[in-house]
């Protein structure tokens, strides 16, 4: 259908009789139209007559109903060619804003969403606002997902923009809207300025943030009390927690990063210090281990058991990141050297307690040295024997001290004896 511009004048006659009919109060019909054009002194085809009412129609200057219902342009062909429904199709005025008001509206829709209106009626208008605030409210449904999967700044913006559009889009017409659109233009001028933080930042920075939220609450979050110790990771997790913070954090968005691979830097050597000062106690556990089951002659199953959980400690250690878990590790170390001690012992009392083998007479002139018995080692524990004698755990007189030495003696005696092999810890 070409524009209402092809036949101005005739368009005008059209829109003037509905308008004079509508302003006596009288309903006006389709019928009623077709009657008075197709009549002396105009004398129109009723084809042309009813594509001049379908024009003002398309621009939005007339709307249809049928009985109580509301007509679309887009379901009015059939009763348009149908004679009988002439004289149910009314017509109806819609309300227009005038050429200051169309001004301030474009000049808004500038303002807002940089576009420039290039049509020439308001329904044109009125789409073009209907676009572009549908999209805004597109995207910020997806802002808003993103918001709920954690701590993101601007909720409260995107909740207030969305209820904002939201009754913008629910006007039931160009006029409604033009006219909603112009009583809000403060807010929807300082929503513009709000919309354009969170675009950025939900659609280029929320990577930047989702590392921010990942170094306060995962990445350096174990390690946090010993990097506090050093000035400078404290200086830059304070600011980290600040920007973490604020309710609109954008123009601080691009200090994250950087102050990111400070900490970096930072918690690496603190974990390669730590590492290295355990990893220097840990091994000689080992190699005391290893040397015990090679003077027990353990068999392969027993050496494994008592290795595999010091050995297990020591991998964790040089992978893990986490300074607690290392300095626990640490700890679990000298147990599981315990552990292995008392396993190597229960496998030399299985020896003892076989029967001895019957000794081999040497050939002449042959010396035969009996091979030592592997010897049990026996760990005795310093502050187990001061509660025994000081219930109080501490030595404050002469006489504790010798009552201190004698238990001490005398576990260290009983042990000899028994052809054990002494550890103090």
């Amino acid at each position: 259908m070409e524009a209402m511009e092809c036949n101005p004048e005739a368009t005008r006659e059209v829109e003037m009789y509905i308008s004079l009919k509508i302003e006596r109060n009288e309903a006006v019909y389709l019928r009623d139209i077709i009657n008075r054009f197709t009549r002396r002194p105009y004398g129109w085809p009723v084809n042309e007559i009813l594509l001049l009412v379908a024009r003002l129609g398309l621009a939005g200057k007339i709307s249809f109903t049928m009985g109580i219902s509301e007509l679309p342009l887009k379901k009015a062909y059939d009763p348009f060619t149908s004679v009988r429904k002439y004289g149910e199709i009314r017509i109806q005025k819609v309300r227009q804003h005038d050429e200051r008001q169309l001004k301030n509206a474009e000049r808004l829709v500038k303002n807002l969403f940089n576009k420039t209106f290039t049509g020439n009626s308001e329904k044109e208008l009125a789409e073009l606002i209907t676009q572009a605030i549908k999209q805004w409210h597109d995207d910020l449904k997806s802002f808003n997902n993103k918001a709920q999967t954690g701590h993101f700044p601007g909720k409260q913006k995107i909740e207030q923009g969305l209820i904002l559009l939201a009754e913008l889009l629910q006007q039931a017409n160009s006029f409604n809207l033009i006219e909603r659109c112009l009583e809000q233009s403060n807010a929807l001028e300082d929503f513009a300025e709000d919309f354009e933080d969170l675009d950025d930042f939900y659609n280029s920075q929320f990577q930047t943030w989702q590392n921010l939220n990942k170094a306060l609450n995962d990445q350096f979050k174990a390690n946090r009390p010993f990097l506090e110790k050093d000035p400078t990771a404290k200086q830059a997790l304070d600011e980290l927690d600040r920007i973490y913070a604020m309710p609109s954090p954008y123009d601080q968005l691009r200090h994250i990063n950087p102050l990111i691979e400070q900490l970096h830097s930072i918690n690496q050597q603190l974990i390669l210090e730590r590492r290295q000062l355990v990893e220097t106690e840990v091994e000689p556990r080992i190699e005391r281990v290893q040397a015990e089951l090679k003077q027990a002659k353990a068999p392969d199953d027993v050496q494994n058991q008592a290795l595999r959980p010091l050995q297990r400690c020591k991998q964790r250690i040089s992978s893990s990141e986490s300074i607690p878990q290392i300095v626990s590790d640490h700890a679990e170390a000298a147990n599981y050297e315990d552990e292995a001690y008392e396993l190597i012992n229960r496998y030399i009392e299985s020896l003892r307690h076989k029967e001895p083998p019957k000794p081999v007479s040497p050939t002449k002139g042959e010396i035969k040295v009996a091979e030592p018995a592997p010897k049990r080692t026996i760990t005795i524990s310093q502050g187990n024997i001061l509660n025994t004698v000081s219930p109080k755990g501490f030595i404050e007189t002469e006489t504790d001290i010798d009552r201190y030495l004698n238990a001490l003696r005398e576990r260290l005696a009983k042990a000899v004896s028994a052809g054990d092999r002494v550890r103090i810890r």
